[in-house]
């Protein structure tokens, strides 16, 4: 199955990392920090390296083809002791695709780095037991200039700040409450520090996972697709599952459980749970607006008065033994539609009770794909009457009871929609009455 993990990190001296250290542990070699004078090596599992590769933007150096010179060339560049010499990216590969079709995908997601003016090296690791395939990318935190072909000399800019007008504010003196003014008698405005780098800013992050999502799903059918945002966001009832590692993995190989498989064991229970509640608030929705059709078209004004006038012409036969009619008498006993109703509350009971707590069902009606022609108002119904059973079984009503209450709750919304009916017939007789004033007018004149 196919999973979106896609995370960015800096590479930074502050706390204690190196561009160097992380290119050794991707690629499974030792390598040799120039800037130090050490040698690192730090992967292990050299077996699980598929392959690796360095692409580079217009114009650098063909020796950065080899990311040892790259990335010792970024390290001894920056002077900074608390420099962020490199971005290390990893992002979770599709079970589903061979090593050739994920390298092609890499190597497209990978163009959207270098048109911007960066180097990348990446390596893909995969997971024996088929579970873990991902890729570890290490981006210089320097554009290349395609000019001159060496490292972009500023990585941020002074910009004025401005105010939601865009108009600059000024930089105000704290003792007089005026404008500063610097030796020359020159106004002095409030300036920020920004990133040139557009690695640093956040809407590159925002764009990078996004076509990651879309470089995906070109090699994925329609039912694999991923997407870079959140399980909320997409409007999907489901809890996500947590990232668990080279670490929380290797322990499980090692005993056969860890904390993190144990919780995502739990969140897959959880999710299939979900699934099942989705199913039958599925089948709920559309045995309503089944139900609710019939007796929206039975209640129609012209049915109606058939109806009230069939009973009438019943009750008198049955108050005056003419023409008396068992099977008339037993109809007039029963409201229209009650066995429809019935049934329908027993049957959404019975879904609800499926479940150990109806009360817990919070599933988000709206998040559930439902047919093409379930409208909003269809939504609403279901919640509502959904609602009404719910409630009748909290409160241990008998199923008539309960029966009633979702009557009433329908025919609430068949009157609203009645009504919003009506209007529309009221404003529609009224843009023809506008209609045949304005023809009069214009074939014989306003009136003076």
């Amino acid at each position: 199955m196919s999973i979106y993990h896609f995370s960015m990190r800096n590479i930074s001296r502050k706390n204690g990392s190196s561009s160097i250290a992380a290119l050794s542990y991707i690629l499974g070699e030792p390598i040799k920090d120039e800037r130090l004078g050490l040698t690192s090596y730090q992967h292990k599992n050299i077996d699980n390296i598929m392959l690796s590769s360095t692409l580079l933007p217009e114009g650098a150096p063909e020796a950065f083809h080899n990311p040892s010179v790259l990335f010792n060339s970024i390290e001894q560049y920056e002077k900074s002791s608390a420099a962020r010499t490199a971005k290390r990216i990893i992002v979770a590969l599709p079970n589903e695709l061979t090593l050739d079709q994920n390298k092609q995908l890499i190597d497209d997601f990978c163009k959207n780095i270098t048109d911007m003016g960066y180097a990348v090296t990446y390596a893909i690791h995969y997971d024996p037991e088929n579970r873990n395939h991902h890729v570890h990318l290490i981006i210089p935190n320097r554009k290349i200039n395609k000019t001159t072909g060496e490292w972009e000399k500023t990585k941020s800019k002074k910009e004025y700040v401005l105010d939601k007008d865009g108009n600059r504010v000024p930089l105000i003196d704290a003792k007089t409450g005026e404008q500063k003014v610097d030796a020359r008698n020159r106004k002095q405005w409030k300036r920020k520090t920004v990133s040139s780098q557009p690695l640093d800013q956040k809407e590159t992050l925002k764009s990078l996972r996004k076509s990651w999502a879309v470089e995906c799903n070109k090699f994925l059918t329609p039912e694999q697709q991923i997407s870079e945002k959140s399980l909320e966001d997409q409007g999907i009832n489901r809890i996500p599952s947590i990232h668990e590692g080279p670490t929380a993995r290797a322990i499980y190989r090692r005993t056969g459980t860890s904390e993190r498989t144990e919780q995502n064991l739990e969140i897959w229970e959880a999710n299939e749970e979900i699934s099942m509640l989705e199913r039958i608030l599925l089948e709920i929705v559309e045995l309503i607006r089944e139900l609710f059709a019939k007796l929206e078209i039975m209640d129609r004004p012209e049915l109606r008065a058939d109806k009230e006038a069939l009973d009438a012409e019943t009750k008198f036969k049955i108050e005056t033994g003419y023409g008396f009619d068992e099977d008339a008498a037993a109809i007039m006993e029963k409201d229209t539609g009650h066995d429809e109703i019935y049934n329908a509350a027993m049957g959404i009971k019975n879904m609800l009770l499926q479940y150990s707590d109806p009360n817990g069902i919070d599933i988000d009606i709206d998040r559930i794909p439902m047919q093409p022609d379930t409208t909003d108002d269809d939504k609403k119904m279901a919640k509502a009457v959904i609602s009404s059973v719910k409630e009748g079984i909290s409160a241990h009503l008998s199923d008539d009871e309960i029966a009633n209450n979702m009557r009433n709750t329908m025919q609430l919304e068949i009157d609203r929609r009645e009504r919003e009916r009506e209007r529309e017939r009221e404003r529609e007789r009224a843009r023809e009455q506008r209609k045949k004033i304005s023809r009069s007018h214009g074939e014989d004149g306003p009136e003076l």
